[in-house]
């Protein structure tokens, strides 16, 4: 796995992403996840830019979505409530790790299901706090200072940063 996981990440630092998703199928390893998933967001991006350039009526432009993004939700999400399901068999169920539960956040936030976007990303910085990436994400979700107590965001001085 750790080859293909090394280049995988050569294709993704070449921005050639759906390549270094394919590379990584069916593979489970946590980095190997992160990547793949992230790699088939970025070329859903980069789709969703193209096919907006060929577009010439601005509704039209705002029409285009990320096609990835309900691939992306189903498979990350299962794995989600697999992860924090009440009746977890530590032992076979494959969990997330902090930064593909801030990618599933991500792809919730695009989706417009911002209440599980935040969920989602919380326990991301919570298992991870580093995360620079999901703390800014988690901001733009964060209406006011009054709801970032009601988040149950563990203490950190990271947490310090972003009040």
């Amino acid at each position: 796995e750790q080859e293909h996981v090394a280049l995988a990440k050569t294709y993704f630092d070449l921005r050639e992403y759906a390549r270094a998703a394919y590379v990584l199928e069916g593979y489970k390893g946590h980095h190997a996840r992160f990547l793949r998933s992230y790699s088939r967001y970025l070329a859903g991006e980069r789709s969703r830019l193209e096919e907006m350039q060929q577009k010439r009526e601005p509704l039209a432009r705002a029409k285009v979505t990320n096609r990835a993004l309900r691939e992306l939700e189903n498979e990350l999400g299962t794995l989600y409530r697999n992860t924090y399901s009440e009746t977890k068999d530590n032992s076979s169920v494959e969990a997330l790790d902090p930064f593909c539960m801030y990618l599933y956040g991500l792809v919730l936030k695009q989706l417009d299901r911002n209440d599980l976007a935040t969920e989602a990303l919380v326990r991301s910085v919570n298992a991870y706090p580093f995360n620079w990436s999901a703390w800014r994400c988690l901001t733009s979700l964060v209406k006011s200072k009054e709801s970032v107590s009601k988040l149950g965001l563990e203490d950190h001085c990271i947490k310090q940063m972003f009040l």
